[in-house]
């Protein structure tokens, strides 16, 4: 990145975006471990929901709903189980989180510099943005988020024991599946986090900026329109990755043999399999939980980035809008 922006830009102005991405990387971790540390509960139940009844039509259902199965998780495994995984989700949130937050600003403001003269809509340039970021963090966090699964959906006293920690788990799935082991379903994971990563951050940016410009009520409680605006963020999310986390996740957590799943061999085939056994809405399994932890992990996500951003002087690119009034930035 740096001999790029050396050859592209005067060294003063490589140097300011470079310190730009520093801070926004910083404030993205910042703001994604703080999140998760609070949320990963939520996504210990998802997972297992996500997992429950795996191609078996009518089969006896352990986790009746969201909370339920949380306080059953706590009942016959203890406390610990709601930190299950929770070395993997914090380097997941770093490498993914980190790196999209991290980016999204720099990649909008330089997109607006680029399209100044051609007046695209702001939303689409959020739009864009988020998705690209997102492509570049999946690429980077997928086997963190692949050991997060198999931790997380491994109860106490089944055949699957979690890995002892993070390096163990990286040096097992080395050994027994191979380099690329790590990166089973990467390529879905990417198409999945680029989707959720553009609807999250624009939706965000473009309700907020609604809130702001429009409603005199989003401009006297700041707070309160970043609550909503985070809130539908996680909303849209939930809805339209769901299928999709529901496949990854099996996808990770199925046995491997000689480098080849036991169940399904790719996506579409699980997604065939999914659907033909237990019906089309399998692929919604556990989306209360994706949604519980989705938009409280939005909104604390979001929150935290805004504070960070503040702290850290950032101030991403703002856009004309109609009536001549400018857009407020994502986290602003």
């Amino acid at each position: 990145m740096t001999l790029l922006l050396r050859h592209s830009l005067p060294i003063a102005d490589s140097r300011k975006i470079l310190l730009q991405f520093c801070q926004s990387f910083l404030a993205g971790c910042t703001a994604s471990c703080g999140a998760v540390a609070l949320t990963n509960p939520l996504d210990v139940v998802r997972t297992r929901l996500e997992l429950q009844g795996e191609l078996a039509k009518g089969g006896a259902q352990i986790y009746h709903g969201a909370i339920r199965g949380l306080g059953k998780m706590v009942r016959q495994e203890g406390p610990t189980v709601l930190f299950r995984g929770l070395k993997p989700a914090f380097a997941f949130q770093i490498a993914v989180n980190g790196t999209r937050l991290g980016t999204f600003i720099p990649l909008r403001k330089w997109l607006v510099e680029q399209t100044r003269e051609h007046e695209v809509d702001p939303f689409f340039i959020s739009l864009l943005a988020g998705s690209l970021s997102g492509m570049v963090g999946a690429a980077i966090g997928t086997p963190f988020q692949l050991i997060k699964t198999r931790m997380q959906a491994a109860a106490s006293g089944a055949i699957r024991q979690p890995y002892r920690g993070l390096g163990h788990a990286l040096a097992s799935i080395v050994a027994n599946e191979g380099v690329f082991g790590l990166y089973r379903g990467a390529h879905l994971n990417m198409v999945k986090i680029a989707v959720a990563s553009a609807i999250q951050l624009a939706v965000f940016d473009g309700v907020k900026a609604r809130l702001h410009q429009e409603q005199q009520w989003g401009r006297e409680h700041p707070t309160a329109a970043l609550l909503v605006s985070a809130m539908c963020a996680g909303l849209a999310v939930t809805a339209v990755v769901q299928p999709v986390d529901v496949i990854t996740t099996r996808l990770w957590n199925q046995q491997v043999v000689n480098g080849v799943g036991t169940l399904y061999r790719n996506a579409w085939e699980c997604a065939a399999k999914t659907v033909l056994a237990e019906g089309p809405q399998a692929l919604y399994k556990g989306c209360t939980a994706h949604f519980l932890r989705a938009g409280p992990h939005t909104v604390l996500t979001l929150l935290l980035l805004d504070r960070m951003q503040r702290a850290l002087g950032l101030h991403p690119a703002q856009q004309p809008v109609a009536g001549g009034a400018k857009r407020p930035p994502l986290g602003k």
